[in-house]
């Protein structure tokens, strides 16, 4: 297993390395309906557990039809750490299935993938069904909000939607989703912690199909659009499809390779608080390792080995804003510097 891959496992097991503070054991636990408890049903289940797992994990809606992802899924229960069955409260059962972070990474590193960090950015949906004017809310039965909930945990995307109380509905109309106004749309998203922003405009016709018109919005990258067509899931299916894809490519982690930098960070004025930085940097799964290199009263020097590009780096440490770059003038060349804000200091 690559050096890598390791670290992103016993980060793992040791409960570091969480997305915005939810626990990576959700990403490795898939719940299946089942109709039956036979080793039949139990082994096709587990196969398609795997299936979704590992898209979660590499950031592909369409796993590659290669040989050694064929023989990985034909192997499936060899992965799975445990199995159980749960009673439905609308009727029916569904087998829970919890898989190995070690086998994952092996897989993923057999079939030359990439890993897409567990450091995930909430996504703020903001979707008008066109036809009744209606923005789709948090509590929301509709069709296509259940589908894109679905989709969000099989893809492992952290998705939002707003509760559109009284003050909600007074600032963000139907009128600005149709027009793309991502402005008020970012400052309403501010509420949620969100700067990535999905924007739907769906609408069944007579005949009951539907059609989506997706729009993503993300931090320092132009507007991406997509359409899909189909079944309410199928189209909702697509709209999350288009999340990950953007999402997976910008947060990847390299398998094999690291980039080496060096950061000065200010900020740091006590052993407790250089511990906090220590820790905060280890148990980001796009740093392999952190090593000290100098330390005085105003900085603090590090070399980072990243599994990511510098400006990956940047996206994983501004989910939470505790390490921010600043700008300095004449600094030493390929020295970086940051500034600490301490552990609790977000936004």
């Amino acid at each position: 297993m690559s050096r890598l891959l390791a670290c992103c496992v016993l980060m793992l097991l040791c409960g570091g390395g969480n997305a915005q503070g939810e626990s990576s054991e959700q990403y490795y636990s898939v719940a299946l309906e089942v109709p039956d408890r036979s080793e039949r049903a139990r082994a096709r289940a587990i196969r398609e557990g795997l299936a979704i797992v590992l898209r979660r994990m590499t950031g592909k809606a369409q796993l590659p039809n290669s040989r050694a992802m064929r023989a990985a899924l034909d192997a499936a229960e060899q992965y799975a750490l445990s199995f159980g069955y749960e009673r439905r409260a609308e009727g029916g059962s569904a087998m829970i299935v919890r898989f190995d972070p070690g086998g994952v990474s092996q897989v993923i590193e057999q079939a030359g993938l990439s890993v897409w960090s567990l450091e995930r950015p909430h996504v703020m949906a903001w979707v008008l069904v066109e036809g009744g004017d209606a923005i789709i809310d948090a509590a929301s039965m509709h069709p296509i909000a259940v589908a894109m909930k679905k989709s969000a945990t099989e893809f492992g995307v952290p998705l939002v939607f707003p509760l559109m109380d009284i003050d909600e509905r007074l600032d963000v109309r139907p009128m600005l989703l149709r027009g793309l106004f991502f402005d008020t749309l970012r400052r309403a998203s501010r509420r949620y912690d969100s700067d990535f922003i999905l924007l739907g405009r769906v609408g069944a016709d007579a005949s009951g199909e539907w059609s989506g018109k997706w729009t993503f919005s993300q931090p320092a990258a132009a507007l991406i659009e997509r359409q899909s067509n189909g079944a309410a899931d199928e189209v909702a299916r697509a709209g999350l499809g288009f999340v990950l894809e953007a999402l997976s490519s910008r947060f990847a982690l390299r398998v094999q390779s690291h980039v080496e930098v060096r950061i000065s960070v200010e900020g740091v004025h006590t052993s407790s608080e250089y511990a906090a930085l220590l820790r905060y940097l280890r148990a980001l799964d796009g740093v392999a390792r952190a090593e000290l290199r100098e330390m005085s009263k105003d900085l603090v020097t590090l070399d980072l080995w990243l599994a990511t590009t510098w400006e990956g780096f940047l996206d994983l440490t501004g989910q939470e804003r505790q390490l921010l770059p600043t700008f300095v003038v004449n600094l030493p060349e390929g020295e970086r510097r940051m500034i600490w804000r301490g552990e609790g200091n977000t936004r």
